[in-house]
């Protein structure tokens, strides 16, 4: 009796197929994980939005910030503040919760996003000149992946 071996071209044929597949599985990982970071980016601008405009509600205005600079958190003798360039803004409600929840300490803490870039602020906005501009970079530095808080052409 012969003993049944695979031939070279079933073995070659059998590790083109793994390839192939393990290639899909690799480019639909890295797929997905480029959308979780612009999810959880787009999610920290709304969080901010929301902690703004709550902020307006309870002082009449928006942080302002003419020239556009990053967003710096800071907790200073228990007091949470929003810090815009050199101007200090209390980021606390009147009731003494934060507008926006975050673990700090007494060092300012720029807000990243999921690329560990800055989130950038302007106040009054080129863009919405009534309010705010507020962006990410995105994952590059070029324009074309940044997000934003106003529509983009």
């Amino acid at each position: 009796m012969r003993k049944q071996t695979f031939t070279l071209i079933e073995i070659l044929v059998s590790v083109t197929i793994i390839a192939i597949l393990a290639g899909m599985l690799i480019g639909g990982l890295n797929y997905a994980s480029k959308r979780a970071d612009t999810a959880k980016t787009q999610g920290q601008l709304e969080e901010l939005q929301m902690a703004l405009d709550a902020f307006k509600h309870d002082n009449g205005y928006y942080p302002p910030c003419a020239n556009a600079t990053d967003v710096q958190f800071t907790l200073v003798s228990n007091v949470f503040s929003l810090q815009l360039g050199s101007a200090t803004f209390s980021f606390e409600k009147r009731g003494g919760k934060p507008y926006l929840e975050m673990q700090l300490n007494s060092t300012p803490v720029t807000l990243l996003d999921a690329w560990e870039h800055a989130i950038h602020y302007r106040c009054p906005g080129v863009h919405n000149p009534q309010g705010y501009d507020l962006w990410s970079d995105g994952p590059t530095t070029s324009t074309d992946d940044d997000l934003t808080n106003w529509k983009q052409n």
